[in-house]
């Protein structure tokens, strides 16, 4: 590849490329990873990965929103490309942080309302919605169907074509399949793993005194830790609870 001395700005797709430009001092302007759905649509639908080299690391997100708590991991591991209700959404493949509570992720501004920034592109920091309609009590699953977590984070996995889940009535029956065949281990949502639950923005109130928090896949044994869904006091602390961060790109 040459680059003319005299290009200060180039608008590209392809992240590689916007690497190597940025690296030779050249200004580019340009949304990471691929640009054409690989299934689903601009309501729902699933680009591919996004390498964290050419967009954001965990550790490097974590700076930029002052946020200590808990202990970190899966840095490296690339973002997942969504489209989602005509906006375009990353979210980490695995959790980036574990052993925090949904408190401290609140405090730093991480349930949409800390704004930060990259490559000249503003990214609004936030959780996945796992309700569709208010939670009423603790053995309801109705709420969690339909939901911006099983609409994205579902379809992409195998399951999405087995039915298999341990867990089908957190499960719409007509959950789409976008052929992309991602595991447990492949998404972090495997049994055992510390930050297999990912923290979620969708809370619940039950009483005035419980004040309640949603978890998405906290992986417990004979449960399906990528659909399972569930409930704990809004302080809660545990080396399952995990932040999978999601950017909304704003510009």
């Amino acid at each position: 590849m040459i680059i003319e001395k005299n290009i200060t700005c180039v608008i590209v797709g392809n992240t590689d490329i916007q690497r190597i430009m940025n690296g030779g001092g050249i200004k580019w302007q340009g949304i990471p990873g691929p640009g054409v759905l690989k299934g689903g649509n601009l309501q729902a639908g699933f680009y591919g990965e996004v390498p964290s080299r050419n967009f954001i690391t965990g550790d490097e997100l974590a700076a930029m929103v002052g946020l200590t708590a808990g202990k970190s991991q899966n840095s490296d591991e690339p973002w997942l490309k969504f489209a989602w209700e005509n906006k375009i959404i990353y979210v980490a493949k695995k959790p980036f942080r574990y052993e925090l509570s949904y408190e401290d992720l609140k405090s730093k501004g991480l349930d949409g309302n800390k704004i930060v920034e990259k490559y000249g592109l503003k990214f609004k920091v936030t959780m996945f919605d796992t309700l569709s309609k208010p939670l009423t009590n603790t053995s309801d699953t109705e709420p969690y169907k339909y939901s911006q977590y099983n609409k994205l984070m579902l379809p992409i996995h195998e399951k999405a074509g087995t039915k298999q889940w341990l867990n089908p009535e957190y499960i719409e029956v007509d959950l789409a399949n976008w052929n992309i065949g991602y595991t447990d281990e492949d998404l972090g949502t495997i049994w055992g793993l510390n930050g297999t639950g990912s923290i979620c923005l969708s809370t619940a109130n039950f009483q005035v005194t419980d004040y309640t928090v949603i978890y998405r896949g906290p992986g417990t044994k004979n449960r399906d830790a990528s659909s399972r869904g569930m409930e704990r006091r809004i302080n809660s602390l545990y080396n399952y609870f995990g932040w999978r961060p999601v950017l909304e790109l704003i510009n």
